[in-house]
């Protein structure tokens, strides 16, 4: 429930998106990044450097970036499977699909404000799309430009010795994904994603560059589609295209592009499509012209969808021996195996697996505090659930005793909605051995219960976590989510803008964005406090908000205003909204509570939300006593 349940929790509310923390990382091998950009703007300024780029623009409340910034300025890795773009940083994964404004970040479902799109060839993503890539987005009141910072992997030279060094072998390939082609002579690799479907191979002094990506697209794909694909997935928008023409050679047929790019450098982008598969094969080099990069693009033509496996000549570079792949963390002492299409991801520092259809396994390790028992903390773990999802969005909880790594253990099944149509399944473990306790989390969408419904089963015979490397490396890690008090609360005071506000301890708060916003996400629901300054005309402003909604209830019937009265509030004529929203896009169903008013010049805007799944007594109090709270100073 830490992972998977929580997450639901941690929403934007209803004007801004609450920004992720950037994640903690090693000085020696990262470095903080800042970059600006400005819808309108063809500049991106990173760390003050301008960089050209397809000019953001604004749509549904929220500023559209192109994939450029991503992979540019945070340095994500970009990966296409038909209309589903994955970016990936080293603790982070996101996966968007082209038109929808469902995702997925760190296998977790997200909402998006707006569907990422592709315009004129370029693809764009929702800036929320670099807060869940860990990181944090800010817009600066006196340009406008938004501003993202976050901490990036600092620019290393290739891993490894030169491939050339393997004796007897002339060629590479993967027998899994089907391809081999001539040795890049005086390349070494510098990159190979986890499954083996995407390597790099670069020089010493970054003056060549050679990849292979594999995309798995069984449906045939015509030259038009495919060169579509290079352009939308692989070529930057920064680069000017100088060749661009279907090809047959030997029998084999390709897309080429060519283009010009920064520094000098020229590349050439080929696709082949066979065995259900496209292949696109990349090569460039810092050169003079279009038949100076030529001279050295004959390696490309040594390129096949073919693996010869008798051939001795081909060093087989796959990662996928099986149906099956084994996963490792050595700080944890942990060993498991997953089927191949799952990933490791990073979270919080903890093991973290997922797949691309939602499906998530997590493990943790706290301390054990003195005096409680496995069986104290599983009952905790379970009326924490039932006291957060009322009785029709949630299933009578399963507990069970079992053995995990050997040592007894306590397992609860959970079954759950929030949207009361699409159900989940989940499995968590608890154990204790010596001062430690150890948390699995294994949880899938019920409509995947054919893939994942037995894996708990297989994990609790096959997964393995050393305890004395974990009684090693760790000291005292506190579990800050168990044995809360609900009722301990705290007063949160904002000087510049005179106001204060009660909220309890165990609420977790959002990053300080300034200009008077706070934020805060509990068990079912969220909270804020939002503050527009100096605005000309209070009033109107205030109006104009009500009146919104107002239209928007009228036009849409999934979308109800309860509540649309003037009353006093913190010692203030303010107008009070009770909406309630059962699109389910945006957000799954939820009932919304705000008040506006004028103060000083500005305008307050106090917001307290719960999703219908969580609207349990303890929830609606919780929220109701922090609304009420509010004091002016």
């Amino acid at each position: 429930m830490k992972t998977k349940l929580l997450s639901f929790f941690i929403a934007a509310v209803m004007l801004f998106a609450m920004a992720a923390p950037v994640a903690a990382a090693d000085s020696s091998a990262t470095k903080t990044v800042d970059i600006r950009v400005k819808a309108g703007s063809t500049q991106m300024k990173v760390d003050g450097k301008a960089v050209q780029i397809a000019a953001p623009y604004a749509a549904s409340g929220t500023t559209m970036l192109p994939t450029a910034v991503f992979t540019k300025g945070l340095d994500a890795k970009l990966t296409v499977k038909n209309k589903s773009v994955t970016l990936s940083v080293p603790k982070h994964s996101v996966t968007v699909t082209i038109g929808s404004k469902s995702a997925a970040a760190d296998g977790k479902k997200l909402s998006l404000p707006a569907a990422p799109a592709v315009k004129k060839e370029i693809t764009y993503l929702p800036v929320k799309v670099a807060q869940s890539l860990g990181a944090k987005v800010t817009v600066d009141s006196s340009t406008k430009e938004i501003r993202i910072t976050a901490t990036v992997a600092a620019a290393a030279a290739p891993k490894g010795s030169s491939i050339d060094s393997d004796s007897g072998k002339s060629k590479i390939g993967d027998s899994y994904y089907e391809w081999s082609m001539n040795y890049p002579t005086g390349l070494a690799q510098d990159f190979q994603s986890e499954d083996g479907d995407q390597i790099v191979f670069r020089d010493v002094k970054k003056n060549y560059y050679l990849a292979v990506n594999v995309e798995e697209i069984p449906d045939p794909m015509s030259s038009e589609e495919l060169r579509e694909l290079l352009m939308m997935m692989y070529v930057d928008e920064d680069e000017t295209i100088i060749d661009k023409q279907t090809v047959t050679a030997n029998g084999v047929s390709y897309e080429k592009i060519a283009t010009k790019g920064y520094g000098g450098f020229y590349y050439e982008f080929r696709a082949y499509q066979a065995n259900k598969k496209v292949y696109v094969v990349i090569y460039g080099k810092k050169a003079t012209s279009l038949a100076d990069l030529r001279k050295s693009t004959g390696i490309l033509d040594s390129f096949k969808s073919s693996f010869d496996r008798s051939d001795r000549s081909i060093k087989d570079l796959t990662k996928i021996t099986s149906d099956l792949k084994t996963f490792k963390n050595a700080d944890y002492g942990l060993t498991l195996t997953l089927p191949r299409q799952w990933k490791s991801n990073s979270v919080n520092q903890t093991p973290y697996y997922s797949t691309n259809d939602g499906a998530y396994l997590s493990v943790d390790v706290t301390s054990l505090v003195p005096g409680d028992t496995v069986e104290a903390w599983a009952k905790r773990k379970q009326d924490l659930f039932v006291n957060i999802y009322l009785e029709s969005y949630r299933k009578t909880v399963e507990m069970s005793d079992v053995t995990w790594n050997g040592v007894p253990a306590k397992m609860l099944k959970l079954s759950y909605s929030m949207d009361g149509t699409e159900w989940w399944e989940e499995y968590e473990v608890f154990a204790v051995q010596g001062s430690y306790r150890y948390y699995t989390e294994l949880a899938y969408p019920v409509e995947t219960k054919n893939k994942y419904g037995t894996l708990m089963n297989t994990l609790l015979q096959s997964m393995k976590i050393n305890f004395k490397t974990v009684e090693q490396n760790f000291g005292n890690i506190p579990d800050e989510s168990d044995m809360v008090d609900w009722t301990k609360t705290v007063t949160k005071t904002d000087q510049e803008y005179g106001y204060s506000v009660t909220v309890p301890a165990a609420w977790r708060s959002g990053p300080n964005m300034g200009g008077g916003f706070s934020a805060y996400s509990l068990p079912g629901g969220s909270f804020a406090v939002m503050v527009f300054e100096d605005m000309p005309d209070p009033q109107t402003f205030i109006a104009d908000m009500r009146d919104k909604n107002v239209k928007q209830a009228a036009e849409n019937s999934k979308f109800k205003l309860i509540e649309n009265t003037t009353v006093t509030f913190a010692g203030k004529t303010a107008v009070k909204l009770v909406a309630e929203d059962t699109r389910n896009s945006f957000k799954y169903p939820y009932t919304e509570t705000v008040y506006l008013f004028e103060h000083k010049g500005n305008v307050y805007l106090i917001d307290g939300l719960y999703y219908h799944a969580n609207g349990t007594e303890t929830v609606k109090k919780q929220l109701e006593d922090a609304l009420n709270s509010f004091k002016l100073n």
